[in-house]
């Protein structure tokens, strides 16, 4: 980071929100929020993060389920960026104990209504040999790990296994709770190149004021 950043915290909020603004797709975005227990297979693990799922411009005027093969995606549905911080739920305060970035994987299919995002399924996005530590460095989860998303009463949820769900023998204690996912929009490249307009502006008036009060 700049000097002039470092002592103008607004012009490197609007040099930020230029960049998201300068690389826009045609495609919508969504960020998705969650936070469960694992559950009695893994006990004591608890597993919060974010997604961002992508979905063509060209879908959105349609509502209800939606396949990525239709003509409107062509394919182009995607979840990205699924980042999990591991957590013991019975911790103080609940600290991270380590972040795991998934990988990016396709979307089945969504669903749509009032030109947004309501539900999305997932392929399984895999971890291997993920290990996750105590405090005191005494071992909570040891192992390979699956991330999916999957709609449930018409409801978007994450959900974490510990066997792959697309094998036979796993049974109950390797899916995790059903997390629900908590979706927002993500602003276009239009809304972000007006906030870094407005972010520019803050910082032009910012550095007046102090070569005023200098001069």
């Amino acid at each position: 980071m700049s000097a002039s950043s470092r002592h103008h915290p607004l012009a490197a909020l609007a040099t930020a929100a230029l960049v998201l603004a300068s690389t826009g797709a045609e495609a919508a975005r969504f960020i998705g929020h969650f936070d469960p227990a694992f559950g009695s297979g893994v006990p004591g693990l608890g597993f919060r993060g974010h997604v961002l799922f992508e979905v063509p411009d060209a879908c959105l005027a349609q509502s209800g389920l939606v396949p990525n093969g239709d003509a409107c995606s062509n394919f182009g549905m995607a979840a990205l960026n699924a980042t999990v911080e591991f957590y013991n739920v019975n911790d103080a305060g609940l600290p991270t104990l380590s972040t795991q970035l998934f990988p990016d994987v396709a979307l089945t299919q969504v669903r749509l209504g009032s030109g947004g995002l309501l539900t999305a399924d997932s392929m399984l996005a895999a971890v291997t040999g993920l290990m996750v530590q105590n405090q005191d460095s005494s071992t909570l989860f040891s192992g390979d790990m699956w991330l999916a998303f999957r709609e449930l009463t018409l409801q978007p949820y994450a959900i974490l296994y510990t066997c792959d769900p697309s094998t036979t023998g796993c049974d109950a204690s390797t899916v995790s709770n059903l997390a629900p996912v908590q979706l927002s929009n993500v602003p276009e490249p239009g809304s972000m190149a007006l906030v870094a307009a407005a972010l520019a502006a803050g910082a032009a008036t910012s550095r007046r004021r102090a070569a005023a009060r200098h001069g």
